[in-house]
Formats: C-alpha cells, structure tokens, sequence
C-alpha cells in the first residue's frame, strides 16, 4: 500500500512509520521537522521525506495523488506550548485549514 502520513516525524509519527515500513509499505512523510528517525529511513527504498506544511497547497495535491492511505497526523499540539509559544491564529491555521487542505485533496484524488 502507499501511504501518506502528515506529522510523521513525531513521536507518535515515527512509530506508525517504523510499523508500516515493516510490514513493506511505500511510506511518503510530509513534516516541517526531519527528526533522527527520518533520517534512519533515508535508505530504504519504500520510504520518501517531504520537508513542507500541510498549509502548502502547492505539494499536498501530488502527495495526495496515488495514495491508498492518509494517515494526517500534522498538528500544533500541547496545552501551553499553544497558549504561550505560538500565535493563536497559527495554531488554528495548522490544525484546521491544514486539516481542510488534506481533506479537499483526498476528495479530489
């Protein structure tokens, strides 16, 4: 199967990337952040890392495409970090119009 997971670098993320890799899935992972878990997998054939934000509308419809799966997992999360570390209207433009944005792309392909 070919899969697209957004957030795929976090902890959670990676995980899911390692279990799928292992069962001989293609794994395409969209993230604003190239964790040392990425870079482990760089090798592996089956395995594609797209450096980007789930806000740009320009790479979500050619991920989107040809995808049997999406696993969106792409988020500004925690309590505080939200409240105190980042805008609100930033948190909200990640966790919902990036939400839509995968959303309108799965429904189109």
């Amino acid at each position: 199967m070919k899969i697209l997971i957004t957030g795929g670098a976090g902890f959670i993320g990676s995980h899911v990337v390692d279990r799928l890799l292992k069962d001989d899935h293609e794994v395409t992972v969209l993230d604003l952040w190239e964790s040392p878990e990425m870079t482990f997998h760089q090798n592996n054939p089956k395995f594609t890392f797209v450096k980007g934000s789930v806000l740009d509308e320009n790479i979500i419809p050619s991920l989107v495409k040809g995808k049997d799966r999406i696993i969106h997992m792409a988020a500004i999360l925690g309590t505080s970090e939200t409240i105190t570390t980042y805008d609100v209207e930033d948190v909200a433009s990640v966790n919902v119009i990036g939400t839509i944005r995968i959303l309108k792309a799965a429904k189109k392909f």
